[in-house]
C-alpha cells in the first residue's frame, strides 16, 4: 500500500510542478537573419564515356 501511495504522491507533484512551468516562450523580439545564399560553381563538365567494344563473335551451334 505504500508504493502505491507514494506513485501517487509522485504523480501529483509531477502534474503540479509541469502545470506550473510557462507552456510556451514567446520570441518577439528575435531578429531572424537568413542564412548567404549558396556559392555559384561553374557547372560540372559530363563524364567521359569510353567507346563501347565490339559484341563477341557469335558461336555457331553444333547439330548432333
Amino acid at each position: 500500500m505504500g508504493s502505491l501511495m507514494a506513485s501517487a504522491t509522485l504523480t501529483l507533484v509531477l502534474a503540479i510542478v509541469s502545470l506550473s512551468l510557462p507552456t510556451q516562450i514567446l520570441a518577439d523580439n528575435y531578429l531572424y537573419s537568413s542564412p548567404p545564399p549558396p556559392k555559384k560553381y561553374p557547372p560540372v563538365s559530363p563524364p567521359y564515356h569510353y567507346p563501347s567494344p565490339p559484341p563477341p563473335p557469335k558461336k555457331k551451334k553444333k547439330k548432333k
